[in-house]
């Protein structure tokens, strides 16, 4: 039985999860040089606001050990002097996101807060 990785495939894809996509935007926006943090109070405004949007069970995409993964990564691009998100907000968003649909996890700016449109 011949490896799908051999030569005999040309082309190769790969699916990323919503986490992974997530890190990706990080990663990219943390390199602007121009890039501008927000403030904590807008970010926790936004947290307060989704919390009515909360479903019942948690909708399928993305789990709080992803969340988790997400800080990590964040805490490990973004300079600690800009770093507006700590351990409290980091919770907040791991107990929230895997119960808000996937419309409101994919507006822009949710994760990192560079959307400051409420």
């Amino acid at each position: 039985m011949k490896n799908p990785h051999d030569s005999e495939w040309p082309l190769r894809l790969r699916l990323l999860s919503e986490a992974e996509l997530v890190q990706l935007f990080i990663a990219q926006f943390s390199a602007l040089p121009d890039n501008r943090q927000v403030e904590k109070s807008i970010i926790e405004a936004r947290l307060e606001k989704w919390q009515t949007l909360r479903q019942r069970h948690p909708v399928p995409g993305i789990t709080a050990h992803d969340v988790a993964a997400i800080g990590r990564f964040w805490r490990s691009c973004v300079p600690a002097n800009q770093q507006q998100i700590d351990d409290a907000l980091w919770h907040q968003f791991a107990t929230l996101l895997p119960a808000l649909d996937l419309t409101t996890r994919q507006t822009p700016g949710h994760y990192c807060g560079e959307n400051n449109q409420s």
